[in-house]
């Protein structure tokens, strides 16, 4: 499996699993409470879910731009449909 240099192995991983389930990155996501969480889960092409309730601030995770940001487990992330 090739890679950029330097990538965490987060978005080696998420890629490999979406690969193997034969799903397309843009319509999966990962849930992260961290600000190498949401790069991971941009890097590997997934969607990026921002808990804010981990290690890091909403403020410090909005940062990011994921493309959702949920403050509870409670709380849904409405996903677009994919296409």
């Amino acid at each position: 499996m090739s890679h950029q240099l330097g990538e965490p192995i987060h978005g080696i991983i998420l890629r490999s699993i979406c690969n193997q389930f034969g799903v397309a990155a843009g319509q999966s996501c990962m849930v992260g409470n961290s600000v190498s969480d949401i790069r991971s889960a941009k890097r590997a092409g997934v969607q990026s879910i921002a808990a804010t309730w981990g290690c890091q601030s909403r403020k410090v995770l909005a940062r990011e731009n994921p493309d959702f940001i949920v403050n509870s487990v409670q709380e849904p992330a409405v996903l677009p449909d994919a296409e």
